[in-house]
């Protein structure tokens, strides 16, 4: 999992190009919707189709390495303000590597920094990439993008690293849009690593960072709260909450979100006891509880928001869950609540 906000910069670029990129990310199951909540938990399998699908689109032929210059870590929602707030390039290396975890699974994106005498390597990592995934290539290097600009925000734009890994194949383009005309480029390494001597991570952070407080938009405890659970179950739960947002997700399309087979899903899901059909209950039970603690919203406007399309189903699947009828829940809570 990881959060929606962690691609904005993508998004931001493709509407400046003036690209339809809402044919990619219904191709790949991405609720349009999920845009108006940019914290939003996404399966990170959807982001990284989203990315390669939006680039062959617009026939790019990196699309992360088109981005450079063009973007910055500050725009990926709570993600970039935190490491905005850091007063040195140390610390927003390590802020970096400790936030992520909240931002996105460790499952599915590493990031880590390995010490040495008079140096230090910033890395990242997919764990499940390789070198014939070449359309993962997008991701790797908008990833590469961002681990750059963490460290540019402090030694500034035209600094060049001396030596920097990547797992992909040779790009020839890489070295002129980076700007590593003096970096010495490795590629079929293990992973995105860029090395910064030691005596540079002292150096201070180039201005604070208030956008986002400004905007007062996010709350750094809920969005600890929310972090991408580590478990299967809790990692699904958190996929189907997201998938709703469009529409009822079949379990064909939860697999293919997910990244893996129905039979796969259903053979982990059969491990902890449960069903699919149990597990969207939970999932549609928690949303609608959640809708109906405002009793503005209509319970017709509950009932589709939360994949029933016709309002009566709802009513005989809550009455099932609570006991209760919509009605009479949201009626006995007003009288357990009153204003």
């Amino acid at each position: 999992m990881a959060r929606l906000s962690m691609i904005a910069p993508i998004v931001q670029f493709l509407e400046g190009i003036g690209s339809p990129f809402e044919k990619a990310m219904e191709q790949v199951h991405l609720p349009l919707e999920a845009l108006e909540a940019p914290e939003t938990l996404v399966p990170l399998n959807i982001l990284l189709n989203f990315i390669d699908r939006a680039a062959d689109g617009e026939g790019i032929e990196n699309l992360g390495i088109a981005m450079i210059g063009a973007t910055s870590v500050l725009d990926t929602g709570m993600f970039g303000y935190l490491i905005g707030q850091s007063y040195t390039l140390y610390e927003a290396l390590q802020r970096t590597c400790e936030i992520s975890r909240i931002a996105m699974s460790e499952s599915g994106d590493k990031i880590w920094l390995i010490e040495a005498e008079d140096h230090v390597w910033f890395c990242q990592q997919f764990p499940f990439y390789k070198p014939s995934d070449i359309h993962f290539d997008h991701s790797v290097y908008y990833s590469f993008l961002l681990q750059l600009d963490v460290v540019r925000m402090a030694l500034g734009q035209e600094w060049q690293p001396q030596e920097v890994h990547f797992p992909t194949a040779p790009c020839k383009d890489l070295e002129e849009n980076a700007h590593l005309w003096d970096t010495r480029i490795h590629f079929y390494k293990p992973c995105n690593a860029i090395h910064i001597p030691r005596h540079l991570l002292s150096t201070p952070m180039w201005k604070p960072v208030q956008k986002i407080a400004a905007e007062n938009i996010y709350q750094p405890n809920n969005w600890h709260e929310t972090a991408p659970k580590q478990d299967f179950v809790g990692t699904l739960e958190q996929t189907l909450a997201t998938l709703l947002l469009d529409s009822y997700p079949t379990i064909e399309v939860t697999a293919d979100a997910a990244g893996i087979s129905i039979r796969t899903l259903q053979r982990n899901l059969s491990k902890q006891g449960l069903t699919y059909s149990r597990m969207m209950d939970k999932v549609r039970y928690q949303k609608a509880l959640s809708l109906m603690q405002d009793a503005d919203i209509p319970l017709i406007e509950v009932a589709y928001a939360v994949g029933f399309a016709d309002p009566a189903n709802f009513s005989h699947a809550f009455k099932r869950w609570t006991g209760l009828s919509p009605r009479q829940f949201r009626r006995s809570r007003i009288c357990l609540n009153p204003k």
